[in-house]
């Protein structure tokens, strides 16, 4: 029976309806847009409500937790867990030591992790990672631990099952292989995936779909495609004179209407569903803390951001 997993991200959770566990979904950002953040908050997230036995109703669907195993040739296995800590706790320090923690945030570092022990959430950060290690992994945890929900960061750098004449096919390959994963196993599936350049050239920035890096097989085989967008990055990429002074009243004005724009962006973040077979596409605006990481639901209109309140990080 299909289970549908939460996302931690209430916005889409009503739009997508969860984690689908057989489903390919697949998630693409450019650098510096956080994809590895969400992705590590999907883990997270997942994992507590697994841990706390928690399910909710959303519309038509029942939320559940699972447990997760994240394969990562990104970043390492010990980057992802002081991400996690952080995002999780509120309180950034390097791997949370306690020793670089103020006295007041102590007790949140604490708790999480006393929490994280009993959280079913595994890295793995495997050298010369390829989708048979991926494969085996996820039958044995299937078979000894039970598992729900795979994040695989990222498809791109993932070796080729074979040498095809592009690059495009060999990513065909590896999608299609980790789809059927998902339906052999009954599991959701995210890959990360990364996304070319061309849509940051047009009057619209964000990114669609068709950007996905080799994207012909990716689009085709995906069940759910989710593009992470900040405009905050975008902008900050276009800063005037980032190499000089500026120098006159007309530069500096130019200055301080970007400066401006910066301000209004701060934190914004857009996930935009460019595909899903069970729901809707659309957009959901979220929050997102750089300095934790996190993502959390962008609030609504005349309330107070969540984050705003957060102490002992700057």
């Amino acid at each position: 029976m299909t289970k549908f997993i939460t996302t931690g991200l209430k916005g889409l959770d009503r739009k997508i309806g969860g984690l689908a566990t057989g489903d390919l979904i697949v998630l693409g950002a450019r650098p510096g847009m956080g994809k590895t953040a969400l992705a590590a908050h999907f883990a997270a997230i997942a994992a507590s409500a697994q841990a706390d036995g928690t399910a909710k109703e959303e519309r038509d669907r029942r939320l559940v937790g699972g447990r997760v195993t994240y394969f990562s040739l990104a970043v390492g296995a010990a980057l992802l867990e002081e991400m996690t800590a952080a995002s999780q706790s509120g309180v950034f320090s390097s791997g949370c030591d306690l020793s670089k923690v103020h006295e007041s945030d102590r007790a949140r570092v604490v708790a999480w992790n006393e929490r994280r022990t009993a959280l079913p959430l595994f890295f793995d950060d495997a050298p010369r990672m390829n989708v048979d290690h991926i494969a085996s992994r996820c039958r044995t945890l299937k078979e000894t631990e039970g598992l729900d929900l795979v994040i695989v960061d990222y498809l791109q750098l993932l070796p080729p099952l074979r040498e095809r004449e592009r690059r495009s096919v060999e990513i065909g390959d590896v999608t299609r292989e980790l789809k059927a994963l998902a339906r052999e196993l009954d599991i959701a599936m995210v890959a990360l995936s990364t996304v070319t350049r061309a849509s940051e050239l047009l009057e619209d920035p964000r990114p669609k779909m068709w950007d996905l890096r080799d994207s012909g097989a990716i689009e085709e085989d995906a069940d759910t495609v989710l593009l992470l967008y900040r405009d905050e990055v975008h902008v900050e990429r276009q800063r005037p004179f980032a190499h000089r002074e500026p120098t006159t009243k007309s530069e500096w004005r130019v200055v301080a209407e970007w400066q401006n724009h910066m301000e209004r962006i701060h934190g914004k973040a857009e996930i935009l569903i460019a595909k899903c077979r069970r729901k809707f596409v659309g957009t959901v605006d979220s929050l997102y803390q750089g300095h934790l990481p996190r993502f959390q639901d962008a609030p609504k209109p005349g309330s107070v951001p969540q984050h705003l309140s957060v102490s002992g990080v700057d």
